[in-house]
Protein backbone atom coordinates (compact mmCIF):
# COMPACT_ATOMS: atom_id res chain seq x y z
CA UNK A 1 0.00 0.00 0.00
CA UNK A 2 1.13 3.77 -1.05
CA UNK A 3 0.51 6.79 1.25
CA UNK A 4 0.12 10.14 -0.95
CA UNK A 5 -0.08 12.96 1.74
CA UNK A 6 -2.15 16.07 0.93
CA UNK A 7 -3.41 19.15 2.44
CA UNK A 8 -6.59 21.72 1.16
CA UNK A 9 -6.43 25.32 2.49
CA UNK A 10 -10.01 25.45 1.59
CA UNK A 11 -11.53 22.67 3.46
CA UNK A 12 -12.34 19.18 2.96
CA UNK A 13 -15.10 19.82 0.52
CA UNK A 14 -12.35 19.64 -2.56
CA UNK A 15 -11.13 16.84 -1.21
CA UNK A 16 -14.20 14.92 -0.89
CA UNK A 17 -15.24 16.01 -4.60
CA UNK A 18 -11.57 15.08 -5.85
CA UNK A 19 -11.37 11.45 -3.94
CA UNK A 20 -14.71 10.50 -4.59
CA UNK A 21 -13.60 7.83 -7.27
CA UNK A 22 -12.31 5.34 -4.85
CA UNK A 23 -9.62 4.54 -2.83
CA UNK A 24 -9.52 5.17 1.18
CA UNK A 25 -8.47 8.08 2.99
CA UNK A 26 -8.31 10.24 6.20
CA UNK A 27 -8.61 13.71 6.39
CA UNK A 28 -8.25 16.02 9.71
CA UNK A 29 -7.94 19.71 10.50
CA UNK A 30 -7.42 21.66 13.40
CA UNK A 31 -10.17 24.20 12.62
CA UNK A 32 -13.29 24.14 10.56
CA UNK A 33 -12.98 21.45 8.44
CA UNK A 34 -15.21 22.69 5.58
CA UNK A 35 -13.35 26.17 5.06
CA UNK A 36 -9.96 25.26 6.97
CA UNK A 37 -6.23 24.15 6.20
CA UNK A 38 -7.23 20.24 6.11
CA UNK A 39 -4.83 17.57 5.72
CA UNK A 40 -5.04 13.84 4.91
CA UNK A 41 -3.09 10.89 3.52
CA UNK A 42 -4.42 8.40 0.58
CA UNK A 43 -3.98 5.43 1.02
CA UNK A 44 -3.78 3.55 -2.33
CA UNK A 45 -3.34 -0.11 -3.45
CA UNK A 46 -0.91 -1.51 -6.34
CA UNK A 47 -4.62 -1.34 -8.50
CA UNK A 48 -4.95 2.02 -7.96
CA UNK A 49 -2.92 4.96 -10.20
CA UNK A 50 -1.50 7.50 -8.40
CA UNK A 51 -1.82 9.89 -11.67
CA UNK A 52 -5.31 9.70 -11.39
CA UNK A 53 -5.98 10.58 -8.09
CA UNK A 54 -3.27 13.30 -8.42
CA UNK A 55 -5.02 14.59 -11.30
CA UNK A 56 -8.02 15.39 -10.02
CA UNK A 57 -6.80 16.64 -6.85
CA UNK A 58 -4.94 19.07 -8.66
CA UNK A 59 -8.17 20.17 -10.74
CA UNK A 60 -9.68 21.08 -7.20
CA UNK A 61 -6.88 23.05 -5.74
CA UNK A 62 -5.22 20.39 -3.45
CA UNK A 63 -1.64 20.55 -2.90
CA UNK A 64 0.39 16.98 -2.36
CA UNK A 65 4.03 16.04 -1.13
CA UNK A 66 6.73 14.38 -2.64
CA UNK A 67 6.46 10.51 -2.30
CA UNK A 68 8.47 9.98 0.72
CA UNK A 69 9.91 6.47 -0.52
CA UNK A 70 11.07 7.18 -3.62
CA UNK A 71 13.04 9.88 -2.21
CA UNK A 72 13.48 10.29 0.99
CA UNK A 73 16.16 12.58 1.57
CA UNK A 74 14.06 14.81 -0.67
CA UNK A 75 12.86 18.31 1.35
CA UNK A 76 9.59 19.92 0.54
CA UNK A 77 8.77 22.59 -1.48
CA UNK A 78 8.67 25.75 0.55
CA UNK A 79 4.97 27.09 0.09
CA UNK A 80 4.04 23.35 1.30
CA UNK A 81 6.24 24.33 4.38
CA UNK A 82 4.79 27.59 4.46
CA UNK A 83 1.36 26.19 4.67
CA UNK A 84 1.96 23.45 7.22
CA UNK A 85 4.26 26.02 9.54
CA UNK A 86 0.81 26.59 11.70
CA UNK A 87 1.59 22.45 12.80
CA UNK A 88 5.18 22.26 13.39
CA UNK A 89 6.44 21.80 9.84
CA UNK A 90 9.58 23.31 8.47
CA UNK A 91 11.41 24.21 5.10
CA UNK A 92 14.28 21.48 5.69
CA UNK A 93 11.82 18.68 6.48
CA UNK A 94 11.12 15.79 4.43
CA UNK A 95 7.79 15.06 3.83
CA UNK A 96 8.32 12.11 6.29
CA UNK A 97 9.38 14.49 9.21
CA UNK A 98 6.29 17.21 8.16
CA UNK A 99 3.90 14.22 8.24
CA UNK A 100 5.42 13.47 11.62
CA UNK A 101 5.01 16.76 13.03
CA UNK A 102 1.57 16.92 11.63
CA UNK A 103 0.71 13.81 13.56
CA UNK A 104 2.55 14.90 16.78
CA UNK A 105 0.05 18.65 16.39
CA UNK A 106 -2.81 16.67 15.66
CA UNK A 107 -2.18 14.67 19.11
CA UNK A 108 -0.30 11.75 17.26
CA UNK A 109 -2.30 10.92 14.79
CA UNK A 110 -1.92 7.28 13.49
CA UNK A 111 -3.00 7.50 9.95
CA UNK A 112 -0.59 10.23 9.58
CA UNK A 113 2.78 8.33 10.13
CA UNK A 114 4.70 7.23 7.04
CA UNK A 115 5.32 3.66 6.43
CA UNK A 116 8.52 2.37 5.62
CA UNK A 117 7.44 0.31 3.53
Amino acid sequence: MKQLFFYSTSGSAAIHKALGLGGSYCTWSAGDHMKDLTIGVLELRDWHDPEEYIDKMEAEGIEWLPNHLVNPIQVIDPKHAMALAVHGVKPEHTTAQAMMAISDSAGVFPPFKPRRF
